[in-house]
């Protein structure tokens, strides 16, 4: 328990920060391609820690930048990938009898 809960305090902490590098500076343009990766590889991070909930939501950030890139075709690649994994977290809370609202199945629904 304790494990997990310094992944959650990492995973915000490294989601913040890339987050972070999305805020306009005075005069500077934020890297959005460079964000995307990095939210990418986050995601991928947290797959191998069986997060998928939390991969879901790099990807959907990962989607926002893709849309702000103009790339409607990697939008929607990294959204159906977030409505997998937050399927893939349902699935998992169902299989472990987990009480709880369908919460990522609601969050899959609204990608």
């Amino acid at each position: 328990a304790v494990q997990n809960k310094m992944e959650d305090v990492d995973f915000l902490t490294k989601y913040r920060a890339v987050s972070s590098k999305l805020k306009k500076r005075f005069l500077r343009k934020p890297n959005v391609a460079e964000a995307s990766e990095q939210f990418g590889s986050l995601s991928k991070d947290l797959l191998e820690q069986d997060n998928p909930h939390y991969a879901g939501f790099c990807c959907l950030a990962m989607a926002r930048c893709e849309q702000t890139l103009s790339n409607s075709p990697g939008e929607a690649h990294t959204l159906v990938e977030a409505a997998r994994l937050f399927l893939e977290a349902e699935c998992t809370n169902h299989t472990l009898k987990c009480p709880g609202f369908e919460e990522h199945l609601i969050a899959a629904m609204n990608c």
